[in-house]
């Protein structure tokens, strides 16, 4: 009942915005066709206290509904993907001598349209659909009409992306529609390497986000870039560029960086991988993500084994010899054809691997982003495939986040502030707890073993016995 009276209150304060948005209107285009400087300073005045009205108001209405009012539906993203790698020869246990580093990239440009319905979170939960909900969308649709957000010619463009051939259209979880060229192309791979013996170039995480970025500083490079820009030049789209870093286990290439000492606090680490979790690295407008392929497929799989998943696509492993690979500066010596080939191709498995994880995260989840691990790709269908597809089925909803505040978030969710936002979330805790288990490992012998003993293990046996599990009731 709570909920409803706050929505009820929503709504009365989204007339009054109406109102006063029409009053500002109307006193902004008597102003501009006014000449007389009295008449004019009087005309701004009014304007101005209206305006300190309409900020108030803003500040008592629900979060939620306060986004859906002000927010930009039309983004433009730029996205690069890099994959690099190292090679490099060990001089021992603490020391690695770098030969080279090379890179593979390709590029997107992405036109997104975020979603107009309204959000109705409350500091005690999301009601999908109060009593009043149809008056309150209206009531936004018109403010955002008043303010110059320009939501039909949105519609405009819809339809006439939907009619170009070209491009591919992709819904996401959230209702987003994000528009993209049709697919990925290994044509469309570029590579380079870097030879920092000969040319002495530096090695460094901001000298490397440097060469990727100055590449694709001509736009052209950029697929479908100057299109989006054509069809959007009298929208005003947000621009919000992005760079995804990849390599296959990081701990080895990021560990190389010359300025590792200032960036390594920038990464998270997991699983003996460096990479960016929640908050990504700000470079130049860019924001900069990290992601390690090793964490990308099965626990161990090697990156042979990975190029090996893509037979018809010359993503295959360059194959060197036992010594070759442990005297990698011999062969830079000797063939350096063939090492600069074996440096290039491994960047050129990681990027194509990601990218083919992009694929799979819309296709499983709705999400187009390449995810930090397979786990949480696998979390991701299993949310959408019991909760928003299935939910209507069988009843299944977890108790784990309300639209404010989700019980993964243990730190932030135990707190003053965190309980008050959590509203009944906090109960269910001890269960959420309790349900999660690692393996259990037990030795029933101690000391010295004498004879013969042997070890077993079950790789994957844990993922394999709950694949035969039914979804929960």
């Amino acid at each position: 009942m709570n909920n409803e009276l706050e929505h009820f209150h929503n709504l009365v304060v989204l007339a009054l915005l109406f109102e006063i948005e029409l009053y500002i209107n109307y006193y902004t285009s008597i102003k501009n066709s006014h000449s007389d400087s009295m008449d004019r300073d009087i005309l701004i005045e009014s304007i101005d206290l209206l305006k300190i009205e309409k900020c108030a108001l803003n500040k008592t209405l629900s979060g939620g509904i306060r986004v859906s009012l002000s927010r930009n539906r039309l983004i433009i993203q730029d996205r690069i993907y890099v994959g690099f790698d190292t090679e490099y020869k060990t001089l021992d246990s603490q020391t690695n001598h770098l030969l080279c580093f090379t890179t593979a990239s390709t590029s997107e440009c992405l036109l997104k349209i975020r979603d107009n319905s309204v959000d109705f979170s409350l500091k005690e939960g999301r009601i999908h659909q109060p009593k009043t909900a149809s008056l309150i969308t209206t009531g936004v649709q018109l403010i955002r009409l008043l303010r110059g957000k320009k939501d039909f010619e949105l519609e405009t463009l819809k339809n006439h992306l939907d009619r170009d051939v070209d491009l591919t259209k992709l819904v996401l979880s959230n209702k987003d529609i994000v528009y993209k060229q049709k697919a990925f192309d290994e044509k469309s791979l570029y590579t380079s390497f870097h030879d920092v013996q000969l040319k002495n170039e530096r090695y460094s995480f901001y000298s490397l986000l440097e060469l990727i970025l100055d590449r694709y500083k001509n736009k052209k490079l950029i697929i479908n870039a100057e299109k989006f820009r054509l069809y959007t030049r009298n929208l005003r789209p947000v621009y919000r560029p992005e760079c995804y870093l990849m390599a296959h286990f990081t701990a080895a290439d990021v560990c190389l960086f010359d300025d590792f000492n200032e960036v390594k606090n920038k990464f998270s680490v997991l699983n003996k991988s460096f990479l960016t979790l929640d908050k990504t690295i700000s470079h130049d407008k860019w924001k900069v993500s990290l992601r390690d392929t090793s964490l990308l497929s099965p626990a161990g799989m090697s990156l042979k084994s990975i190029g090996a998943l893509y037979p018809a696509l010359s993503m295959s492993k360059v194959e060197l010899t036992s010594h070759q690979l442990n005297n990698m500066d011999q062969l830079y010596e000797s063939d350096k054809d063939l090492f600069a080939s074996y440096a290039i191709q491994d960047s050129r498995i990681v990027l194509w691997h990601a990218l083919q994880v992009l694929n799979s995260h819309y296709l499983f989840s709705g999400k187009y982003s390449i995810p930090v691990t397979l786990s949480s790709l696998a979390s991701s269908f299993l949310t959408k495939r019991l909760v928003t597809e299935d939910n209507s089925a069988n009843g299944y909803h977890p108790k784990t986040k309300n639209g404010l505040i989700s019980m993964k978030d243990l730190a932030k969710l135990n707190t003053p502030i965190g309980i008050e936002l959590s509203g009944d979330l906090h109960e269910y805790i001890d269960y959420f707890l309790g349900s999660y288990h690692g393996g259990r490992n037990e030795s029933y012998i101690y000391g010295v073993i004498n004879g013969e003993f042997h070890d077993y293990d079950l790789p994957g046996a844990y993922p394999t016995a709950m694949a035969m599990l039914n979804y929960p009731d």
